[in-house]
């Protein structure tokens, strides 16, 4: 019916962005060693974390970031298509809560604005109180 009645509307999705690749020989070359040894030193446990995660998020600086692009256009393309946006965005929180706890201001700032631009420029900034709530 709506096409028929020319009621609709035509979308150009945003070109899909990929996540860089993370090469951890070249993290590991990046970080100073006076920064490995002091993370080794002040471990507050017995044993060293060498879990990925508690690793990334110690040296979460020395990681490749992804462009604003990336974050807007991949989530963008979803609230258009309608596809998993939700868990994207919760992704997309929960990164930007990683950088926050590594005082990354930047990278959290770029994150959330790509979010509320993404919903807002797809008219969807209030999709069922969602974006609200949970920024």
């Amino acid at each position: 019916m709506a096409i028929s009645n020319l009621k609709y509307k035509e979308v150009e999705l945003k070109p899909t962005i990929r996540m860089k690749e993370i090469d951890m020989n070249q993290i590991l070359k990046s970080i100073p060693a006076e920064e490995i040894k002091e993370y080794i030193i002040s471990s507050n446990e017995k044993n060293v974390s060498f879990e990925m995660s508690s690793f990334t998020n110690h040296f979460r600086k020395y990681f490749p970031k992804a462009e604003y692009d990336f974050y807007y256009n991949n989530l963008f393309n979803l609230i258009i298509l309608k596809k998993h946006c939700i868990s994207k965005t919760e992704a997309y929180i929960n990164k930007a809560r990683q950088y926050l706890i590594a005082n990354e201001f930047e990278e959290v700032f770029k994150i959330i604005k790509s979010i509320i631009e993404a919903y807002n420029d797809t008219n969807q900034i209030n999709y069922n109180g969602y974006v609200f709530d949970f920024i």
